[in-house]
């Protein structure tokens, strides 16, 4: 019953993220077509300082409700004004740090004024956004969350289509769109939650959410640098017009990310309800089963992308071909973007154990590991190799972090999730991914893929013929 309810989850976020994110693909051909490669990099190196300060702002309170999913119904309204009046508060404050990093970002006579309100606004919006839809995740009500992933990239292209095509406004325009999105996301909630019949907000309960929530902070805002330091090392190194190239080639890599963003909303708050509900050993043996399902999924994704890149890019649109040309020699990064995410999605499934026994430290140590490794990575590979250095490393920076999760998992928990199938897996589409964009001829790209699709559908279907299920060695 569990399993049939977590699929029929999953299949609800999976509905809404990827059509949020066949959405987000518009705007590669609405920007890349309406930027250029140097105002594209400003706007990676605003959009990564956004990320940064969004993981302030909510300082662990969604991870915190998430964690708590197995309370009551009372006790989860009493933590949700809690949450929201804390990362409220945390949100104004970073918006006013935000001030010096912008003034540094943006040229002179560019409207300064105008950049941090709307930057501001942008954070707040969806810094209360994403709290309040922590809630519905943790209740399992996946429905309004699925609905508005399905809308808001709408509702973005066509902000941005009025702000920077109709009316050009270039990096304003795109800042704007964002930031009335977000506040357009907001109110999607506020009568949601009034239904909820919240309590009122309580120190105690604020301090319970904290207590998960802050140190987790640490470990999200880790990932973060991992996943967006690179652009700021790219652009000291390279330049503007190189971060906005490799800004690019970097998102057209992370579709395998669409596919893991619908599979971690569902599996954290399952995970911790088939725990408390089944006990550890089920858990366990969910998770194994859950892990080459996965896999299968992201893997593919990563190697058809990547290996169609160059005739994604270069399909014809109005106004221009997909990518913009400009932008046409980051499509080297893809298959290494993607297969990064790849890996990160196999730590999230299998780090999950050590966030229920609350096992932070031993997080810290993992993510730490991946983001020094990173940064010396950045640093040695960028100036010899240009971005393909970059991309490298973030490759490399994954395959340590989830290489650590297994080696703790193992040795501080005595669990072993990964079997010989899931390995298996992954060694299979880093070769044939890696293949896959190195071949030219399009009837041998074409060839690979009804290759692949053919396997595919036999390990998916006949899994008691694939390689073992048993935890590998």
């Amino acid at each position: 019953m569990i399993k049939n309810k977590f699929s029929s989850v999953l299949l609800i976020y999976g509905f809404g993220l990827t059509v949020n994110r066949l959405l987000s693909f518009l705007l590669l051909p609405l920007l890349t077509n309406t930027l250029l490669p140097a105002e594209y990099g400003l706007w990676t190196l605003l959009q990564t300082l956004y990320l940064a300060l969004l993981t302030l702002s909510i300082h662990g309170m969604d991870e915190a409700i998430l964690r708590f999913s197995s309370a009551t119904p009372e006790t989860r309204r009493n933590f949700l004004p809690a949450a929201i009046s804390g990362s409220a508060v945390a949100a104004i404050l970073a918006s006013l740090v935000a001030l010096i990093p912008l003034h540094a970002l943006l040229p002179a006579g560019s409207g300064k004024a105008t950049y941090s309100l709307f930057f501001g606004l942008w954070l707040l919006s969806d810094t209360l956004s994403l709290v309040m839809a922590s809630y519905f995740r943790a209740a399992e009500r996946p429905f309004p969350v699925a609905l508005l992933l399905a809308c808001q990239n709408v509702v973005l292209i066509l902000l941005l289509y009025a702000l920077t095509v109709r009316a050009p406004g270039g990096v304003a325009g795109v800042l704007k769109a964002h930031s009335l999105t977000a506040l357009l996301s907001m109110l999607f909630w506020v009568p949601l939650v009034l239904r909820e019949k919240m309590g009122r907000p309580s120190g105690r309960d604020y301090r319970k959410l904290a207590g998960f929530g802050l140190p987790l902070m640490v470990v999200a805002f880790m990932g973060l640098l991992t996943i967006y330091l690179d652009r700021y090392l790219v652009n000291y190194f390279l330049g503007e017009e190189m971060t906005g190239v490799y800004s690019v080639g970097y998102k057209l890599g992370m579709v395998t990310f669409a596919l893991l963003s619908a599979f971690r909303m569902g599996w954290y708050p399952k995970f911790y309800t088939v725990h408390e509900s089944e006990g550890r050993q089920a858990a366990l043996e969910y998770g194994r089963n859950l892990l080459p399902l996965m896999l299968l999924a992201a893997g593919s994704t990563a190697f058809l992308v990547s290996t169609f890149a160059g005739q994604i890019a270069a399909f014809p649109v109005p106004g221009g071909t997909f990518i913009g040309r400009e932008y046409w020699s980051g499509l080297s990064l893809v298959g290494l973007i993607s297969l990064a995410y790849l890996l990160d999605g196999g730590a999230t499934l299998t780090d999950a154990f050590l966030y229920f026994d609350r096992r932070v430290k031993l997080i810290l140590v993992a993510a730490g590991s991946a983001l020094l490794f990173n940064i010396v990575l950045n640093l040695l590979l960028i100036r010899p190799l240009g971005l393909e250095g970059a991309a490298l490393s973030t490759f490399l920076s994954y395959a340590i972090l989830f290489i650590a999760i297994q080696v703790i998992n193992r040795k501080a928990l005595g669990l072993q999730l990964m079997t010989a199938k899931s390995l298996f897996l992954i060694m299979y589409f880093i070769v044939i991914t890696v293949a896959g964009q190195r071949v030219e001829q399009i009837w041998i790209k074409a060839a690979m893929a009804i290759a692949h699709c053919g396997l595919a559908l036999y390990l998916y279907l006949g899994r008691k013929h694939g390689p073992s299920g048993k935890p590998a060695a």
